[in-house]
């Protein structure tokens, strides 16, 4: 070995082998005609050694490589300083290199990652081979074109071929090949790969060799799809969703890259349906999709209760039955049968308004607490008057339990927790605000909750700069969040203070305006004695109890 293959080797063995956290923040693709970018984020100023090497090739090929054979297998090696951002940016000159898939390794990673390139010239050719076609190529020509026409991925090896091959001839008869004058041939690449992604992540779905379609957004074009707007809202990100979606779009067959999008939007919605992560994303959703469904009226958020946790096999009966909901909106009544924690679900106790629950034993495959959608906790017993609020909100994500079907509803509730639930239920979209707080940190769990909930002046801390984070929320400031909730989510209540309670003069005179507005329209209820008892800490199965009810609304 040469020694400047031994200086080589060394380096990267020393720079990138032994640390292995980032290179899935690396991204490697062909910018130009002739050119690559490898880019990624690491540490600020940190040191960074990347390695290209030629298709096919590994290190033991460069370890025992003579001095004419190394520079034809290590094609790129260069190393430099991220910037203050911690980004480091990699420029390589690919001029005159063979089509294929370059192995890039970036400092930090063991992980051998991938850089698509294509000669432009063999490409256009290989495009004009495709564009000819009058019927689906053979495997062993579609093989021979290949590495010309960038047709590489993660999928492609676990799917059909054949299905691949016949998806791509289908793009070719419905002229989706057919460019226009000004489209640059570095654009004809990126479009036909584009297309060759699609139809694997679709044989993927058919073959059910996908686990998470969400994985595979960019392939199937996402951002430019009817759903772009959503796909940052946070039941995208939550894993009941995800495979919700996943498993609806396995149980269909595609034979085309129309069928798979007009189905994809379907399914998302109806997905979302099921598991919305809060009704705001729901009735925004359905009331911008009413015409493409079939929706007549406006999904308010009454609607969205009632339909929130539902499996729908159809949009068309997700438009029936919303279409036929005469209500409009569910009456809150007084309710009078709050239990033993004093807090009532609006509709009275004898209310049974649980969306897709199925009691019936607590043994369900799933143990995580996002993914319970059953009534699954072992330790109601003696809060029973709140078990239906608690399996409502767990269905929704809105509470969990502890992950060994728990839930402690006698527990009390911190303030930073109850923040949490009340932003979880009534607005989890809500953009940050600036806070002041100075036992809140950035990088603190609850922060965004309390961000939020701020912004919204649902909440205000115990001063200026300290929000009582750690402290239990007594019943009197769990009142008052749930009432300024209930103003931005659009109920309307009566504050007029009348027939008090017999603990009324402790009650802080910040917090009567909430706590009677909540007892008028039945929300809460006194304890024994018509006592409120203001100034006790609130437990969790009171907490669940009292965001139901303003739910049921």
């Amino acid at each position: 070995m040469t020694g400047f293959l031994k200086n080589v080797g060394l380096m990267f063995l020393s720079g990138s082998l032994l640390i292995s956290n980032v290179f899935a923040g690396t991204t490697a693709v062909q910018e130009n005609e002739t050119e690559a970018k490898i880019e990624g984020i690491t540490e600020k100023g940190k040191n960074v050694i990347v390695n290209v090497l030629a298709p096919d090739k590994t290190y033991e090929n460069l370890f025992t490589a003579n001095e004419q054979e190394y520079g034809n297998i290590l094609i790129y090696h260069n190393q430099g300083k991220a910037d203050a951002d911690g980004i480091y940016v990699f420029t390589v000159d690919m001029s005159g290199k063979p089509s294929g898939l370059y192995g890039v390794y970036a400092t930090d990673s063991e992980e051998k990652g991938n850089l698509i390139y294509t000669d432009m010239t063999k490409n256009a050719d290989a495009i004009r081979w495709l564009q000819g076609l009058t019927q689906a190529p053979v495997q062993e020509d579609f093989d021979t074109y290949q590495a010309d026409l960038g047709f590489y991925n993660d999928l492609y090896e676990s799917v059909n071929k054949s299905e691949v091959i016949s998806l791509i001839y289908k793009a070719v008869e419905d002229g989706k090949l057919n460019f226009s004058s000004v489209v640059t041939d570095f654009e004809k690449r990126n479009a036909v790969i584009d297309i060759f992604n699609k139809a694997t992540v679709i044989s993927g779905v058919n073959t059910q060799n996908v686990s998470d379609i969400m994985n595979y957004s960019d392939y199937i074009g996402l951002k430019t799809s009817k759903v772009s707007g959503y796909l940052n809202r946070s039941f995208v990100d939550k894993t009941n969703f995800r495979k919700e979606l996943t498993s609806r779009m396995s149980n269909r067959s595609f034979d085309t890259e129309e069928k798979f999008d007009e189905t994809f939007v379907d399914e998302f919605i109806l997905s979302a349906v099921k598991y919305p992560d809060g009704y705001s994303n729901l009735t925004e959703m359905l009331n911008d999709f009413a015409d493409d469904i079939g929706i007549t009226k406006n999904v308010t958020a009454t609607i969205a209760s009632e339909i929130s946790g539902k499996s729908y096999s159809t949009t068309d009966d997700l438009a029936q039955a919303i279409n036929g909901n005469s209500s409009g909106s569910v009456s809150g009544g007084s309710g009078s049968g709050g239990g033993g924690g004093g807090f009532s679900s609006g509709k009275g106790a004898s209310s049974n308004k649980v969306p897709n629950v199925e009691i019936g034993g607590n043994l369900i495959e799933n143990t995580t607490p996002s993914e319970y959608h059953v009534d699954i906790f072992t330790d109601l017993e003696g809060s029973e008057w709140a078990r239906e609020a608690i399996v409502y909100l767990a269905e929704l994500d809105i509470i969990n339990g502890d992950g060994n079907f728990k839930f402690n509803p006698k527990n009390n509730v911190t303030r930073e927790e109850f923040t949490k639930m009340v932003v979880q239920a009534f607005a989890p979209n809500a953009n940050e605000a600036e806070i002041a707080f100075k036992d809140v940190a950035a990088k603190d769990w609850f922060a965004p909750y309390i961000k939020k909930a701020k912004g919204l002046g649902i909440i205000n801390g115990k001063s200026e700069t300290e929000f009582g984070v750690g402290e239990n929320i007594t019943r009197q400031d769990m009142a008052v969040i749930v009432y300024n909730a209930a103003k931005i989510y659009g109920v309307s209540l009566n504050s007029e203070i009348t027939n008090l309670f017999e603990d009324d003069d402790f009650v802080a005179e910040y917090a009567k305006s909430a706590v009677y507005a909540l007892r008028n329209g039945g929300i809460v209820n006194g304890k024994e004695n018509n006592s409120f008892c203001p100034l006790e800490y609130a437990t969790r199965a009171e907490a669940a109890k009292i965001i139901y009810g303003l739910l049921e609304m």
